[in-house]
């Protein structure tokens, strides 16, 4: 079951978070919280205030790159000689002198070593972003012309740097990707809650990291500043983190609970728990929407009081081309 909590900086998203965390340790579970880098010591720091040192054990403090870390530890792949940026760019090189010939638009370019430096950031971008060179194809294929060449020649590249890199090194860009394929098969989650705090977005990559996370775990936490899953027309301060409460039930199979806290007091709506739709082209409605299977459950938080914040069940978009 996915859980979350929304409200503004300062609301206690994070202080109700670790008493979800407590209860779990004190029921005799495991957890894991995953935060950003610069987030873990202190959140390390808190959770040891509040569980001791006994109940924090329980608890893996963990970010996505600490995350790969403890899969690799666990099921293999930690072998591979690091690559830092000056040996990415040579191998980008050898990558290069290997397809140049076969390039398009930037086979002139290929022994070119800035056009090297470049395409080593575009390609640690397409990873970042969880893009595949298969995918580049399809959309080279479908736009033709010189934008299409372009792709089909980054594809190319892709595949022939992604080659090189495999002959016995390891790139830090792939470490979300082959964490996924690590997953496969297995439910490394099963074991665990797990908790989320301090994200506003996140990349193509850790989304497909967090597909194993909803599918395994019995329960997801995941704390948001914004005041629901949606924010107006979508350019708001708050709008990015309410977009990813929006997106997250989009791939998750089971039911979702909502929260806002309000002055360290939690409001659960106990009531609004509804099932998600697993069908490709299930989709989630406005508060506003009149569409059938819209349901609005008219709270919204004034202050400190309580008056209009909408839930929004899946509707299916299948009737709409």
């Amino acid at each position: 079951m996915l859980h979350l909590i929304f409200g503004m900086a300062g609301a206690g998203k994070t202080t109700l978070l670790h008493e979800r965390i407590a209860d779990c340790v004190s029921d005799g579970g495991r957890a894991i919280l995953l935060v950003p880098e610069q987030y873990s010591f202190e959140s390390e720091k808190a959770l040891y205030r509040r569980l001791d040192a006994r109940g924090a054990l329980q608890v893996e403090v963990l970010s996505f790159t600490r995350l790969c870390d403890r899969i690799f530890r666990e099921y293999g792949g930690l072998a591979g000689v690091h690559l830092e940026e000056a040996a990415k760019y040579l191998l980008m090189s050898v990558a290069l002198g290997e397809v140049g010939g076969a390039l398009k638009v930037y086979g002139k370019n290929a022994a070119n070593a800035a056009f090297a430096a470049s395409m080593c950031e575009q390609i640690s971008e397409l990873k970042t972003a969880g893009a595949s060179s298969e995918a580049l194809r399809g959309a080279a294929q479908g736009l033709g012309g010189a934008f299409g060449d372009k792709l089909s020649d980054i594809a190319l590249i892709f595949d022939a740097y992604q080659a090189v890199i495999e002959r016995g090194y390891s790139d830090p860009d792939d470490c979300l990707a082959r964490a996924c394929k690590r997953l496969e098969g297995r439910n490394f989650f099963a074991g665990y809650d797990v908790f989320i705090d301090g994200f506003m977005a996140f990349m193509g990559a850790e989304w497909k990291l967090l597909k194993f996370v909803l599918a395994d775990s019995p329960h997801v936490w995941a704390a948001l500043t914004c005041m629901g899953l949606w924010q107006g027309d979508g350019t708001g301060a708050l709008a990015c983190a309410a977009h990813t409460a929006a997106r997250r039930p989009s791939i998750l199979v089971g039911s979702l609970t909502c929260t806002w806290p309000f002055s360290n007091q939690a409001l659960a709506l106990r009531h609004s728990q509804v099932p998600l739709s697993s069908r490709t082209g299930s989709g989630w409605a406005s508060p506003s929407s009149r569409r059938s299977g819209a349901m609005n459950v008219g709270l919204r938080c004034d202050g400190a009081s309580i008056s209009s914040v909408g839930l929004v069940t899946p509707v299916s978009t299948a009737s709409e081309s």
